[in-house]
Protein backbone atom coordinates (compact mmCIF):
# COMPACT_ATOMS: atom_id res chain seq x y z
CA UNK A 1 0.00 0.00 0.00
CA UNK A 2 3.02 2.29 0.89
CA UNK A 3 4.48 1.86 -2.12
CA UNK A 4 1.34 2.40 -4.22
CA UNK A 5 0.79 5.68 -2.48
CA UNK A 6 4.49 6.65 -2.99
CA UNK A 7 3.93 6.19 -6.61
CA UNK A 8 0.91 7.92 -7.03
CA UNK A 9 2.40 10.42 -5.25
CA UNK A 10 5.39 10.50 -7.53
CA UNK A 11 3.21 10.95 -10.35
CA UNK A 12 1.05 14.30 -9.11
CA UNK A 13 4.47 15.59 -8.60
CA UNK A 14 5.68 14.54 -12.43
CA UNK A 15 1.82 16.28 -13.22
CA UNK A 16 2.32 19.67 -11.13
CA UNK A 17 5.85 19.83 -12.37
CA UNK A 18 4.88 19.63 -15.82
CA UNK A 19 1.22 21.80 -15.92
CA UNK A 20 3.62 24.15 -14.07
CA UNK A 21 6.16 24.72 -16.20
CA UNK A 22 4.26 24.35 -19.38
CA UNK A 23 1.91 27.33 -17.79
CA UNK A 24 5.15 29.52 -17.18
CA UNK A 25 6.33 28.97 -20.53
CA UNK A 26 2.66 29.52 -21.97
CA UNK A 27 3.06 33.10 -19.58
CA UNK A 28 6.53 33.97 -20.98
CA UNK A 29 5.83 33.24 -24.65
CA UNK A 30 3.12 35.44 -24.29
CA UNK A 31 4.70 38.09 -23.12
CA UNK A 32 7.14 38.05 -25.78
CA UNK A 33 4.56 38.02 -28.64
CA UNK A 34 3.04 40.79 -26.71
CA UNK A 35 5.26 43.22 -28.14
CA UNK A 36 3.87 42.17 -31.73
CA UNK A 37 0.46 41.93 -30.71
CA UNK A 38 -0.81 44.76 -33.52
CA UNK A 39 1.49 43.17 -36.39
CA UNK A 40 -0.04 39.75 -35.67
CA UNK A 41 -3.68 41.02 -35.15
CA UNK A 42 -3.46 43.07 -38.62
CA UNK A 43 -1.81 39.83 -39.97
CA UNK A 44 -4.77 38.13 -39.07
CA UNK A 45 -7.49 40.01 -40.29
CA UNK A 46 -5.84 40.48 -43.42
CA UNK A 47 -5.47 36.56 -43.26
CA UNK A 48 -9.34 36.44 -43.38
CA UNK A 49 -9.76 38.93 -45.67
CA UNK A 50 -7.45 37.68 -48.16
CA UNK A 51 -7.90 33.88 -47.82
CA UNK A 52 -10.48 33.61 -50.76
CA UNK A 53 -8.44 34.74 -53.23
CA UNK A 54 -5.11 32.70 -51.64
CA UNK A 55 -7.32 29.44 -52.10
CA UNK A 56 -7.86 30.58 -55.78
CA UNK A 57 -4.11 31.19 -56.03
CA UNK A 58 -3.47 27.93 -54.05
CA UNK A 59 -5.47 25.86 -56.19
CA UNK A 60 -2.97 26.89 -59.65
CA UNK A 61 -0.02 26.49 -57.49
CA UNK A 62 -0.86 23.06 -55.84
CA UNK A 63 3.04 21.84 -55.42
CA UNK A 64 4.18 25.27 -54.44
CA UNK A 65 2.21 26.28 -51.24
CA UNK A 66 5.02 28.33 -50.29
CA UNK A 67 5.16 30.79 -53.76
CA UNK A 68 1.55 31.23 -53.50
CA UNK A 69 1.64 32.30 -49.62
CA UNK A 70 4.61 34.71 -50.49
CA UNK A 71 2.47 36.03 -53.86
CA UNK A 72 -0.78 36.52 -51.18
CA UNK A 73 1.55 38.49 -48.96
CA UNK A 74 3.54 40.66 -51.33
CA UNK A 75 0.28 41.72 -52.85
CA UNK A 76 -1.39 42.98 -49.87
CA UNK A 77 1.39 44.71 -49.50
CA UNK A 78 1.37 46.51 -52.69
CA UNK A 79 -2.73 46.63 -52.72
CA UNK A 80 -2.98 47.23 -48.94
CA UNK A 81 -0.41 48.11 -46.55
CA UNK A 82 1.28 50.78 -49.16
CA UNK A 83 -2.12 52.42 -49.98
CA UNK A 84 -3.23 52.94 -46.90
CA UNK A 85 0.22 54.25 -45.14
CA UNK A 86 -0.32 56.90 -48.20
CA UNK A 87 -4.34 57.56 -46.81
CA UNK A 88 -2.60 57.81 -43.02
CA UNK A 89 -0.43 60.58 -44.28
CA UNK A 90 -2.91 62.28 -45.72
CA UNK A 91 -5.12 61.80 -43.09
CA UNK A 92 -2.63 63.36 -40.60
CA UNK A 93 -1.45 66.56 -42.88
CA UNK A 94 -5.06 67.30 -43.56
CA UNK A 95 -6.03 67.27 -39.51
CA UNK A 96 -3.06 69.18 -38.57
CA UNK A 97 -4.16 71.76 -41.46
CA UNK A 98 -8.13 71.34 -40.47
CA UNK A 99 -8.49 73.80 -37.45
CA UNK A 100 -7.39 76.76 -38.70
CA UNK A 101 -9.53 76.52 -42.12
CA UNK A 102 -12.69 75.50 -39.76
CA UNK A 103 -11.73 78.64 -37.45
CA UNK A 104 -11.90 81.30 -39.97
CA UNK A 105 -14.34 79.33 -42.13
CA UNK A 106 -17.43 79.31 -38.68
CA UNK A 107 -15.75 83.07 -37.76
CA UNK A 108 -16.95 84.18 -41.07
CA UNK A 109 -20.02 82.94 -40.97
CA UNK A 110 -20.72 84.32 -37.80
CA UNK A 111 -19.86 88.40 -38.87
CA UNK A 112 -21.89 88.06 -42.18
CA UNK A 113 -25.07 89.41 -40.87
CA UNK A 114 -28.29 87.17 -41.90
CA UNK A 115 -26.10 84.27 -42.91
CA UNK A 116 -25.00 81.55 -41.26
CA UNK A 117 -24.45 81.33 -37.64
CA UNK A 118 -26.36 84.41 -36.66
CA UNK A 119 -29.29 83.55 -38.64
CA UNK A 120 -29.56 79.96 -37.43
CA UNK A 121 -29.20 81.43 -33.86
CA UNK A 122 -30.79 85.12 -33.70
CA UNK A 123 -30.51 87.22 -30.97
CA UNK A 124 -33.50 86.86 -28.73
CA UNK A 125 -34.26 83.41 -30.53
CA UNK A 126 -35.34 80.04 -28.19
CA UNK A 127 -32.48 78.25 -29.29
CA UNK A 128 -29.79 81.42 -28.61
CA UNK A 129 -31.50 82.01 -25.07
CA UNK A 130 -31.39 78.16 -23.79
CA UNK A 131 -27.63 78.59 -24.94
CA UNK A 132 -27.37 81.71 -22.68
CA UNK A 133 -28.95 80.23 -20.12
CA UNK A 134 -26.77 77.12 -20.09
CA UNK A 135 -23.51 78.89 -20.77
CA UNK A 136 -23.04 76.78 -23.96
CA UNK A 137 -21.29 78.31 -26.82
CA UNK A 138 -22.12 76.04 -29.90
CA UNK A 139 -19.23 77.82 -31.82
CA UNK A 140 -16.40 77.51 -29.27
CA UNK A 141 -17.58 73.56 -28.62
CA UNK A 142 -17.02 72.78 -32.15
CA UNK A 143 -13.69 74.61 -32.41
CA UNK A 144 -12.54 72.98 -29.32
CA UNK A 145 -13.15 69.71 -30.96
CA UNK A 146 -11.33 70.73 -34.08
CA UNK A 147 -8.23 71.92 -31.98
CA UNK A 148 -8.33 68.90 -30.27
CA UNK A 149 -8.13 66.88 -33.94
CA UNK A 150 -6.03 68.77 -34.84
CA UNK A 151 -3.17 68.60 -31.77
CA UNK A 152 -4.10 64.96 -31.62
CA UNK A 153 -2.76 64.44 -35.40
CA UNK A 154 0.27 66.02 -34.68
CA UNK A 155 1.18 64.66 -31.82
CA UNK A 156 0.63 61.19 -33.35
CA UNK A 157 2.17 62.12 -36.64
CA UNK A 158 5.32 63.91 -34.54
CA UNK A 159 5.43 60.27 -32.81
CA UNK A 160 5.30 58.11 -35.85
CA UNK A 161 7.93 59.84 -37.48
CA UNK A 162 10.28 59.71 -33.81
CA UNK A 163 9.33 55.84 -34.23
CA UNK A 164 10.15 55.11 -38.08
CA UNK A 165 12.27 52.27 -37.00
CA UNK A 166 9.94 50.12 -35.24
CA UNK A 167 6.71 51.24 -37.65
CA UNK A 168 9.12 49.56 -40.18
CA UNK A 169 9.59 46.50 -37.63
CA UNK A 170 5.98 45.94 -37.28
CA UNK A 171 4.94 46.42 -40.98
CA UNK A 172 7.49 43.66 -41.47
CA UNK A 173 6.78 41.40 -38.48
CA UNK A 174 3.23 41.65 -40.18
CA UNK A 175 4.25 40.43 -43.78
CA UNK A 176 5.72 38.08 -42.08
CA UNK A 177 3.25 36.67 -39.81
CA UNK A 178 0.67 37.17 -42.71
CA UNK A 179 3.18 34.66 -44.40
CA UNK A 180 2.99 32.27 -42.00
CA UNK A 181 -0.74 32.62 -41.40
CA UNK A 182 -1.76 31.62 -44.97
CA UNK A 183 0.74 28.93 -45.68
CA UNK A 184 -0.01 26.97 -41.77
CA UNK A 185 -2.84 28.78 -40.48
CA UNK A 186 -5.03 26.22 -40.79
CA UNK A 187 -2.77 23.45 -39.10
CA UNK A 188 -1.81 26.14 -36.25
CA UNK A 189 -5.43 26.47 -35.75
CA UNK A 190 -5.67 22.52 -35.49
CA UNK A 191 -3.28 22.29 -32.70
CA UNK A 192 -4.30 24.58 -30.77
CA UNK A 193 -7.86 23.46 -30.59
CA UNK A 194 -6.39 19.70 -30.14
CA UNK A 195 -4.39 21.79 -26.20
CA UNK A 196 -8.29 22.41 -24.84
CA UNK A 197 -9.38 20.27 -22.53
CA UNK A 198 -12.86 19.67 -23.50
CA UNK A 199 -14.68 16.70 -25.31
CA UNK A 200 -14.56 16.68 -28.89
CA UNK A 201 -18.22 18.68 -29.83
CA UNK A 202 -17.27 21.27 -27.31
CA UNK A 203 -14.28 21.97 -29.36
CA UNK A 204 -16.63 21.90 -32.66
CA UNK A 205 -19.07 24.33 -30.86
CA UNK A 206 -16.41 26.65 -30.20
CA UNK A 207 -13.83 27.02 -33.32
CA UNK A 208 -17.50 27.19 -34.92
CA UNK A 209 -18.58 29.93 -32.75
CA UNK A 210 -15.39 31.83 -33.10
CA UNK A 211 -15.05 31.69 -36.78
CA UNK A 212 -18.66 33.25 -37.12
CA UNK A 213 -17.63 35.94 -34.59
CA UNK A 214 -14.88 36.84 -36.55
CA UNK A 215 -16.31 36.97 -40.05
CA UNK A 216 -19.19 38.93 -38.97
CA UNK A 217 -16.50 41.57 -37.35
CA UNK A 218 -14.18 41.55 -40.35
CA UNK A 219 -17.17 41.55 -42.86
CA UNK A 220 -20.17 43.59 -40.64
CA UNK A 221 -17.44 46.27 -39.27
CA UNK A 222 -14.32 46.58 -41.32
CA UNK A 223 -15.55 45.75 -44.70
CA UNK A 224 -18.95 48.14 -44.24
CA UNK A 225 -16.74 50.59 -42.72
CA UNK A 226 -14.34 50.86 -45.41
CA UNK A 227 -17.19 51.14 -47.84
CA UNK A 228 -19.18 54.00 -45.90
CA UNK A 229 -15.91 55.89 -45.50
CA UNK A 230 -15.38 55.30 -48.86
CA UNK A 231 -18.85 56.97 -49.93
CA UNK A 232 -18.23 59.65 -47.37
CA UNK A 233 -14.89 60.99 -49.22
CA UNK A 234 -16.64 60.71 -52.18
CA UNK A 235 -19.55 62.57 -51.67
CA UNK A 236 -17.36 65.32 -50.39
CA UNK A 237 -14.91 65.17 -53.26
CA UNK A 238 -17.90 65.75 -55.32
CA UNK A 239 -19.57 68.38 -53.75
CA UNK A 240 -15.96 69.46 -53.89
CA UNK A 241 -15.71 70.29 -50.15
CA UNK A 242 -12.03 70.47 -48.14
CA UNK A 243 -10.40 67.61 -46.50
CA UNK A 244 -12.09 64.32 -47.95
CA UNK A 245 -9.56 61.95 -47.55
CA UNK A 246 -9.70 63.00 -43.51
CA UNK A 247 -13.59 62.96 -42.76
CA UNK A 248 -13.67 60.02 -45.11
CA UNK A 249 -11.52 58.16 -42.35
CA UNK A 250 -13.06 59.58 -39.86
CA UNK A 251 -16.58 58.23 -40.72
CA UNK A 252 -15.43 54.80 -41.29
CA UNK A 253 -14.26 55.02 -37.53
CA UNK A 254 -17.00 55.95 -36.54
CA UNK A 255 -18.91 53.15 -38.51
CA UNK A 256 -18.91 50.57 -35.92
CA UNK A 257 -20.57 52.57 -33.35
CA UNK A 258 -24.28 51.83 -32.77
CA UNK A 259 -27.02 53.97 -33.64
CA UNK A 260 -24.73 56.86 -34.20
CA UNK A 261 -22.21 55.20 -36.69
CA UNK A 262 -21.12 57.47 -39.40
CA UNK A 263 -23.75 60.48 -38.16
CA UNK A 264 -21.09 61.38 -35.97
CA UNK A 265 -19.26 63.07 -38.70
CA UNK A 266 -21.22 64.39 -40.89
CA UNK A 267 -24.16 65.59 -39.19
CA UNK A 268 -21.44 67.80 -37.55
CA UNK A 269 -20.54 68.20 -41.32
CA UNK A 270 -23.84 68.93 -42.55
CA UNK A 271 -24.37 71.70 -39.78
CA UNK A 272 -21.40 73.41 -39.99
CA UNK A 273 -21.78 74.10 -43.93
CA UNK A 274 -25.47 75.10 -43.19
CA UNK A 275 -24.54 77.68 -40.42
CA UNK A 276 -21.48 78.94 -42.71
CA UNK A 277 -23.78 79.75 -45.53
CA UNK A 278 -23.34 77.02 -47.88
CA UNK A 279 -27.48 75.78 -47.47
CA UNK A 280 -27.38 74.39 -50.65
CA UNK A 281 -24.48 71.76 -50.31
CA UNK A 282 -25.70 71.29 -46.70
CA UNK A 283 -28.57 69.83 -47.83
CA UNK A 284 -26.60 67.93 -50.68
CA UNK A 285 -24.80 66.17 -48.60
CA UNK A 286 -27.34 65.67 -46.02
CA UNK A 287 -28.76 63.43 -49.09
CA UNK A 288 -26.27 61.85 -50.31
CA UNK A 289 -25.89 60.96 -46.11
CA UNK A 290 -29.37 59.70 -45.41
CA UNK A 291 -29.72 57.79 -49.43
CA UNK A 292 -26.24 56.36 -50.04
CA UNK A 293 -23.61 56.34 -46.78
CA UNK A 294 -26.59 54.97 -44.49
CA UNK A 295 -28.67 53.17 -47.23
CA UNK A 296 -25.32 51.45 -47.90
CA UNK A 297 -25.56 50.18 -44.34
CA UNK A 298 -29.15 49.03 -44.76
CA UNK A 299 -28.54 46.89 -48.11
CA UNK A 300 -25.30 45.61 -47.36
CA UNK A 301 -25.02 44.52 -43.62
CA UNK A 302 -27.34 41.59 -44.11
CA UNK A 303 -25.40 40.79 -46.67
CA UNK A 304 -21.86 41.28 -45.67
CA UNK A 305 -23.06 39.74 -41.48
CA UNK A 306 -24.06 36.00 -42.01
CA UNK A 307 -27.08 35.03 -41.10
CA UNK A 308 -25.28 31.76 -39.47
CA UNK A 309 -23.30 34.47 -36.69
CA UNK A 310 -24.69 33.22 -33.72
CA UNK A 311 -23.65 36.74 -31.81
CA UNK A 312 -26.46 39.47 -32.10
CA UNK A 313 -25.56 42.67 -33.98
CA UNK A 314 -26.33 44.89 -31.62
CA UNK A 315 -23.87 42.34 -29.20
CA UNK A 316 -21.15 42.06 -31.41
CA UNK A 317 -21.19 46.19 -31.99
CA UNK A 318 -20.85 46.71 -28.50
CA UNK A 319 -18.30 43.81 -27.60
CA UNK A 320 -16.49 45.76 -30.69
CA UNK A 321 -16.54 48.82 -28.59
CA UNK A 322 -16.07 47.66 -25.28
CA UNK A 323 -12.97 45.90 -26.56
CA UNK A 324 -11.40 48.90 -27.95
CA UNK A 325 -11.72 50.72 -25.03
CA UNK A 326 -10.15 48.00 -22.22
CA UNK A 327 -7.39 46.27 -25.27
CA UNK A 328 -7.16 48.68 -27.50
CA UNK A 329 -6.51 47.87 -31.27
CA UNK A 330 -6.52 44.30 -30.23
CA UNK A 331 -9.82 44.24 -28.70
CA UNK A 332 -11.62 44.95 -32.19
CA UNK A 333 -11.43 40.95 -32.38
CA UNK A 334 -10.83 40.19 -28.58
CA UNK A 335 -13.96 42.33 -27.12
CA UNK A 336 -16.57 39.87 -29.30
CA UNK A 337 -14.69 36.58 -29.27
CA UNK A 338 -14.30 36.49 -25.63
CA UNK A 339 -18.52 37.37 -25.52
CA UNK A 340 -18.30 34.57 -28.28
CA UNK A 341 -17.04 32.21 -25.78
CA UNK A 342 -18.80 33.29 -22.67
CA UNK A 343 -22.08 32.90 -24.40
CA UNK A 344 -21.09 29.11 -26.30
CA UNK A 345 -19.63 28.44 -22.08
CA UNK A 346 -22.95 29.52 -20.93
CA UNK A 347 -24.68 27.34 -23.93
CA UNK A 348 -22.36 24.27 -22.51
CA UNK A 349 -23.46 24.67 -19.42
CA UNK A 350 -26.94 24.53 -19.90
CA UNK A 351 -26.81 21.70 -21.93
CA UNK A 352 -24.48 19.29 -20.27
CA UNK A 353 -25.30 20.33 -16.88
CA UNK A 354 -29.07 21.07 -16.77
CA UNK A 355 -29.16 18.82 -13.60
CA UNK A 356 -27.80 21.32 -11.40
CA UNK A 357 -30.04 24.07 -12.43
CA UNK A 358 -33.10 22.19 -11.68
CA UNK A 359 -32.31 20.59 -8.31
Amino acid sequence: MSGRTQKGGGQRIVRWFFFGAFLLLLHQSVRMMAAFYVPLLAAGLLAMALLPLHRRLLARLPRHPYVAAAATAVGAMLLVVLPLFGLGWVFFRDAIALEPVARAWLSGAVREPGRGWSALFPEGGALAGLFAAWHVDPQEILLRNLSALGADATGWAATLVRHVATLSLDTAAMLCLLFVLLRDGPTLLARLIELIPLPAEHKETLRARIADTIRAVINGALYLALIQGALAALGLMLLRLPFPVLLGALTTLASPIPIIGTNLILVPVIFCLYVSGHAAQAWKLAAWSFLVVSGADHVLRPILISSAAKLPVWLLFFGILGGLKLYGVAGLLVGPVLVTLALAFASIYRRDYAEVLTD
